[in-house]
């Protein structure tokens, strides 16, 4: 489960965070989430999981140099499927209903690329079918895999993402919270520079599990190459130096963090933090600036 964060700025800037829900995460380039899915005994066998898929991609996936396992030279197809949670990079079929494409190239970012221009946008909801393997160990998690042939039982995972793993089958948690907005009206460049304005801005959103759990929680956005301890990196223009820095009580979750939440229907309140910050040069205009982010919900 996925919430969007949207950073709004001027100078006069204006500011706001909003942030949406997913459902687990690790290396960036990209994410694929399974929000809902239902184990149907009355389908065909190859059926019985069925499921509905986010696929969420970025900016630093689509510019991804890390190699493919294959040569791609001539052709692969990068698809989105399930794979084996407890052993993704064992070769799975791709499964009906998903996309699948053909494409050519050498890195991580020349299939992220494919798939992009094929679903045409970073975020792409499908539904799909596979089979109820429970009975042989095998857990579904959602995956962006890739295959040299196209075909049969040859799709493993995508390198620079990880398989996102259903929530363990004991355990129901869900975000409470709609979009969260952090605005920070306002304000001139030289009140950064002075630090006469108030660069933090909170917000908060709620997580109702069905009885006490340990979560993990990340952040990622698009452009979040140059993050640091001190946070989740959002940067507003390319071409201009106006960064905000987001956090989850206070801590620099850029990969999935240990959270507790208190089971029952009031739900476990979280913090999210933005700092803003100029960088480098210091350059930034008049005018609106905005960005996003993503926290993300998974499971161990």
């Amino acid at each position: 489960m996925l919430k969007k964060l949207l950073l709004l700025s001027f100078c006069l800037f204006t500011g706001y965070i909003s942030i949406q829900p997913l459902t687990a995460l690790a290396d960036n380039d990209w994410y694929v989430s399974i929000p809902e899915s239902i184990v149907d005994m009355n389908a065909p066998w190859n059926e019985r999981f069925q499921y509905t898929s986010v696929v969420y991609l970025t900016d630093q996936g689509l510019k991804s140099k890390i190699p493919l396992p294959f040569d791609c030279s001539v052709k692969c197809w990068v698809a989105v499927n399930t794979q084996n949670a407890n052993n993704p990079s064992q070769p799975r079929y791709v499964d009906p209903g998903q996309p699948n494409v053909m494409f050519k190239g050498k890195t991580t970012g020349d299939a992220l690329s494919a798939l992009y221009n094929n679903i045409g946008s970073m975020i792409y909801t499908s539904q799909g079918t596979a089979p109820d393997r429970r009975g042989e160990g095998i857990e579904w998690c959602g995956a962006v895999a890739i295959s040299p042939s196209g075909s049969g039982s040859s799709y493993v995972l995508l390198p620079g993402g990880e398989c996102g793993r259903l929530p363990p089958a004991s355990l129901s948690c869900v975000l409470l919270t709609p979009d969260v907005l952090l605005d920070y009206g306002e304000f001139h460049k030289s009140d950064l520079l002075d630090n006469s304005l108030d660069k933090r801005k909170d917000g908060t959103f709620k997580i109702k599990c069905d009885r006490d759990a340990t979560v993990l929680l990340s952040l990622i956005s698009q452009d979040e190459e140059n993050s640091t301890n001190r946070g989740t990196r959002i940067v507003f223009d390319d071409n201009y130096d106006l960064v905000s820095y987001l956090t989850i009580n206070d801590k620099a979750a850029l990969t999935p963090t240990p959270f507790e939440v208190t089971g029952g229907d009031n739900g476990t309140e979280f913090k999210v933090t933005s700092e803003l910050a100029l960088e480098g040069d210091q350059k930034v205009v008049l005018g609106p600036f905005s960005s996003y982010a993503y926290i993300v919900l998974s499971y161990q």
